[in-house]
């Protein structure tokens, strides 16, 4: 047997389903952070872990395995066969994607927090006793990724936005009290490229959009150099020269998600990732952030918890500090909501586990909040001051938002890049 393995088995159709772990010996520098301790302090040898499952309806599809201190993890592979280089999930925390802690469990201390295994409607099922497919998301090391070139990358980033999205809807229409989907609708740009408008209008989002796109054209459109935040220009965080971009060919794909729920107590919520190329430059940027009409204390915690496991300590104050900057309407002299992260001009390759790790992020980070407030009462005052709070989204969105001013001056799609403006808002 491996030094590490993951097993999944289903004993009947009707049960749940069971998850067997092993990942002790990945850590051979750093047993004390899994073994269990006696009342003498003396460490005895590694436990297992304890296991949480969260599932959706009938789970297809594992997405992520986690646990909390992992950050030397080198591979975890299925029961019964070597490992392999598709099995490899990366070396640091930020060459994980997807990756959550409960810190519900391990209250004595004995380990230090749970497994979670998360898993999803959708795809292929996870593995089962005696089959060999794999129960894991295949993650490559960042020196394989390196040696990519940039139109397989282009490749890569472009299928695993789409399934991104596919997650996402699927999820939050499982949300739906009366089953509202969202609605595709594909469309084509002239200069290249296109995309795919998801759009839904139900019964909790009283409007909501996820839309994927990927388009290219002959000579980059430009627009306005944004702001970086302090802390990353120091790093060297810095928008591309125009000189290096004038008159060249680009590529753009991304997600970029918003949902305007009807119930004024379910905060409105953003979320994008992108890729762009500008001849030879290439960098990834993306965000996420909430903005609640009303402000509960507990919602922002969990929101930026998620973000922050995602990110660690040192990325998240620069990006949610960028994300205060990029958040603000300057004409109002106020924050769109309660912040979130935002990033922009990441260049290399190794950015590219962690732009996935954000898209990941957005369930866990914004689902529980959703199913915490969907049935709290409201008023028609609360109704009307929502309105009203929106009219300032529509503001921001307008006047400051990049996604917007890059789809317009690149001949996107109309009705795509509106789809982030709620339905009703009043002034």
């Amino acid at each position: 047997m491996p030094d590490g393995f993951l097993r999944l088995r289903r004993p009947a159709p009707s049960t749940a389903l069971e998850v067997e772990v092993d990942v002790g010996h990945f850590l051979p520098d750093r047993t004390a952070e899994f073994g269990q301790h006696d009342q003498a302090g003396k460490e005895e040898k590694p436990a297992a872990l304890p296991v949480e499952i969260r599932a959706q309806p009938e789970p297809r599809r594992l997405i992520a395995v986690a646990q909390r201190g992992l950050h030397h993890l080198g591979q975890l592979v299925p029961q019964g066969r070597p490992a392999g280089e598709d099995d490899r999930l990366g070396a640091r925390h930020h060459h994980f994607r997807g990756f959550f802690v409960d810190q519900s469990a391990g209250k004595r201390r004995r380990v230090p927090c749970a497994l979670v295994i998360v898993l999803a409607e959708g795809g292929t099922p996870a593995e089962e006793d005696g089959e060999h497919r794999h129960a894991h998301r295949v993650h490559r090391t960042t020196s394989d990724l390196r040696e990519r070139h940039l139109s397989t990358l282009r490749e890569e980033v472009e299928q695993e936005f789409r399934d991104l999205r596919d997650r996402i809807c699927a999820r939050l229409e499982a949300l739906e009290p009366a089953g509202a989907k969202f609605r595709c609708t594909p469309w084509q740009r002239p200069g290249g490229g296109g995309g795919e408008m998801s759009e839904i209008r139900g019964d909790l989002f009283e409007k909501g959009g996820c839309n994927f796109s990927a388009v290219s054209g002959d000579r980059y459109p430009g627009v306005p150099e944004g702001r970086v935040a302090e802390g990353d220009a120091a790093l060297g965080i810095q928008p591309p020269r125009a000189e290096e971009m004038a008159g060249k060919p680009f590529f753009a794909a991304g997600v970029s998600l918003v949902m305007h729920p009807r119930n004024p107590n379910v905060p409105i919520v953003h979320m994008n990732v992108r890729y762009l190329e500008v001849g030879d430059v290439f960098w990834f940027g993306g965000g996420m952030d909430l903005t609640p009409f009303k402000a509960f204390d507990e919602d922002t915690a969990l929101f930026h918890a998620v973000l922050q496991s995602v990110c660690g300590p040192e990325r998240y104050a620069r990006f949610s500090r960028w994300a205060k900057e990029y958040f603000f309407i300057a004409h109002r002299h106020s924050e769109r909501g309660v912040g979130g992260v935002f990033f922009d001009y990441l260049r290399g390759e190794e950015s590219w586990p962690f732009v996935q790790a954000i898209g990941d992020a957005f369930l866990p980070a914004y689902t529980p909040i959703v199913e915490r407030r969907r049935d709290t009462p409201w008023t028609e005052l609360d109704r009307a001051a929502q309105l009203k709070w929106r009219g300032r989204y529509v503001e921001f969105n307008l006047i400051y938002d990049r996604g917007t001013i890059f789809g317009l001056r690149s001949g996107g799609n109309v009705e795509a890049i509106f789809m982030s403006l709620p339905p009703l808002a009043s002034w």
